[in-house]
């Protein structure tokens, strides 16, 4: 089909719009702070420089930030407070600011 690839990415940008609002509307319509949506997806098989292999044959698995909204501010106080918390909200609360303050946020 001629074309298809480009009515392809515009129903991808239209599902992405509205998966956002969805979170949006999520956060908005209750005491949620923020709202993300993750995928899981296989790990692709990639040879390294030095010939080590990332992924493999056996269904290995990652789990991807899809999207997410946050209600409010975000300050650099409240993610040292985060910090100070258990394991997960620490790791959660790094990757969070590396999208919101170096990759700038929708």
């Amino acid at each position: 089909m001629v074309g298809s690839g480009s009515a392809d990415r515009s129903k991808e940008a239209v599902g992405m719009m509205a998966l956002h609002e969805a979170l949006r509307t999520v956060c908005l319509n209750s005491d949620w702070t923020y709202s993300v949506f993750w995928t899981i997806r296989p790990r692709p098989r990639v040879r390294g420089g030095n010939g080590c292999k990332v992924g493999d044959d056996n269904g290995s698995l990652m789990l991807i930030w899809e999207d997410g909204f946050c209600k409010g501010r975000v300050t650099t106080e409240c993610l040292e407070e985060i910090e100070g918390e258990d394991p997960v909200r620490k790791a959660f609360s790094k990757m969070f600011s590396y999208i919101i303050m170096e990759k700038g946020w929708r």
